[in-house]
């Protein structure tokens, strides 16, 4: 993404992905290219929920998810 070739970062975190599924740094990824480019929030949750769901204990993505819910002024989701 730091070189502004959002298409070619899409096809580098879908390469990773499709040899490792459940890669929840590449969802992480995705989603902040997502957030990048088009900005569609449902799109952004779906790769962050997808990367809690991969590793529930991944913080990173936790607190990806907090913010994102933040972004969308839904502080209530934020907390649940």
């Amino acid at each position: 993404m730091a070189e502004k070739k959002p298409e070619a970062a899409k096809e580098r975190f879908n390469a990773v992905l499709k040899v490792d599924p459940k890669n929840a740094q590449a969802m992480l990824a995705m989603a902040e290219l997502t957030l990048r480019t088009s900005g569609e929030p449902a799109q952004v949750q779906k790769w962050i929920a997808d990367a809690v769901a991969a590793e529930p204990a991944n913080v990173n993505a936790r607190l990806a998810l907090v913010e994102h819910h933040m972004r969308q002024g839904r502080p209530e989701d934020a907390v649940s």
